[in-house]
């Protein structure tokens, strides 16, 4: 498993706050939307954006996810990568992680060149975008 303090500062750098250092950051997710992969193996098309209010909660210490929705799902951190810049220059951390359930997925925080963030959490079959901010 990757040392917190490598997640973190990759985090960091992905946010765009290279003043934070804190063990937990928190972000106010404020949009959501979904898409479904059909019986034919290609995406569905995204659903319409939902206005929401919750709270996504990278804890370090612990290296879990947490997005408080009415599940309250929660990812165990197993890797990530690098951060990249992406062909529309965007900024993207990639982290391999599993659920409550010891499902696979991957969760990518994107800080996007025109100053807005998104959280995708990835699985086979379905994948969540979350508007994102960070909470102060």
């Amino acid at each position: 498993m990757i040392k917190r303090i490598t997640i973190m500062m990759l985090l960091i750098f992905a946010m765009g706050s290279a003043a934070q250092a804190a063990d937990i950051m928190k972000y106010r997710a404020y949009r959501y939307a979904e898409q479904k992969k059909l019986s034919s193996g290609r995406w569905g098309e995204w659903s319409d954006w939902e206005d929401i209010n919750l709270t996504i909660t990278f804890n370090f210490d612990h290296q879990v996810i947490r997005i408080n929705n009415k599940i309250n799902s929660m990812f165990l951190i197993d890797d990530c990568d690098e951060t990249y810049t992406d062909d529309d220059g965007d900024e993207v951390l990639k982290i391999y992680a599993h659920d409550e359930e010891d499902l696979k997925c991957e969760i990518r925080v994107i800080s996007r060149e025109s100053g807005t963030m998104q959280l995708y959490v990835d699985y086979n079959n379905v994948r969540w975008c979350y508007n994102i901010r960070q909470i102060e």
